[in-house]
């Protein structure tokens, strides 16, 4: 899954971040992240879809059987202007390895944010349960909130 990281006041929006075709084998610990915006400020991130292997977090299940560290947006942004991150969908996601993977739906490390506080967001799927599935020793988080700044959350 691509990393897109910006500077100042940048969108992201509209899109579908999936894995198209089976993962190569993988060994060893991985990281993967959706969408990752780690400085500047200002920046609206909205609209988009991370998981799955379609569009709009279609298809069968983003699928991982190695130790992964799984982040759906990760945010390291600054204070000069709020950073919106609206109605993003993160879900249809299989993390099957035995060892410590660890799931984060929204990660926010600093900054002036606004998460969902004007149109939500989903992190998995209330009447599927089978949508976001996290197994072995690790944890699964739906929001990762370590700032020291103001986040606003709905």
């Amino acid at each position: 899954m691509p990393t897109t990281s910006l500077a100042v006041g940048c969108t992201i929006t509209g899109n579908s971040i999936y894995q198209s075709s089976a993962p190569a084998s993988v060994t060893g610990s991985t990281t993967f992240t959706g969408i990752a915006v780690q400085n500047g400020s200002g920046h609206t991130v909205s609209n988009n879809y991370i998981g799955g292997q379609a569009a709009s977090a279609g298809g069968s299940a983003y699928s991982n059987t190695a130790t992964v560290a799984f982040t759906g947006i990760s945010l390291g942004v600054g204070t000069a202007s709020v950073t919106s991150v609206q109605n993003n969908t993160i879900q249809n996601i299989s993390l099957s390895s035995s060892g410590a993977s660890t799931f984060v739906g929204i990660r926010s490390s600093s900054g002036l944010v606004n998460i969902g506080a004007t149109t939500g967001y989903t992190i998995g799927n209330a009447s599927n349960a089978s949508r976001l599935n996290s197994a072995g020793t690790g944890i699964a988080m739906g929001m990762n909130i370590s700032c020291g700044a103001t986040v606003k959350l709905r």
